[in-house]
């Protein structure tokens, strides 16, 4: 039988194993094409663009990028529903996870 501190022990190193991959994960607010392109440069395994609610016009997105199974590069919106592309905006997603 354990002891209470081995079972502390053992649930902390429970939890820890079950943590993301990537602790130092970014939440990286983006409010243009260009700002998505510039932080796509750097994006790691984990991180998350966070496109800043409005009108996006004319815009050009790219969003490519290698994550993990573990840790998805993630492209969202500020809220959902606010942030609305038009004009002759594009978005085109490339690469895995």
């Amino acid at each position: 039988m354990l002891s209470d501190y081995k079972k502390y022990l053992f649930a902390l190193l429970v939890i820890i194993v079950m943590l993301p991959f990537n602790l130092q994960a970014n939440r990286i607010i983006v409010g243009s094409a260009a700002d998505i392109s510039n932080a796509m440069l750097t994006a790691q395994p984990g991180d998350t663009l966070v496109m800043a609610n409005g009108t996006w016009t004319n815009q050009i997105i790219v969003f490519k990028g290698n994550g993990t199974s573990s840790g998805h590069i993630v492209l969202m919106a500020e809220t959902s529903g606010e942030v609305i592309l038009n004009g002759n905006s594009t978005l085109r997603i490339a690469g895995s996870y």
